[in-house]
């Protein structure tokens, strides 16, 4: 009997690890796709910033 409540209960934390894993990979590709776009952003921006208009001649 308590062999079997321990198959049960190894089997309940084990799918518990596995959702938690999926969970954890999930948030950090979604932190990492976030990072990704503020890097993009805020280069882009920075070259903005630096862009100097070349004036027209008259």
């Amino acid at each position: 009997m308590a062999l079997s409540n321990e198959k049960e209960r190894n089997a309940r934390l084990a799918a518990v690890n596995r959702d938690l894993d999926k969970r954890l990979k999930a948030y950090a590709t979604a932190l990492l796709d976030v990072l990704e776009e503020r890097d993009s952003l805020r280069d882009s921006l920075s070259r903005r910033e630096r862009v100097i208009p070349i004036p027209m001649p008259r």
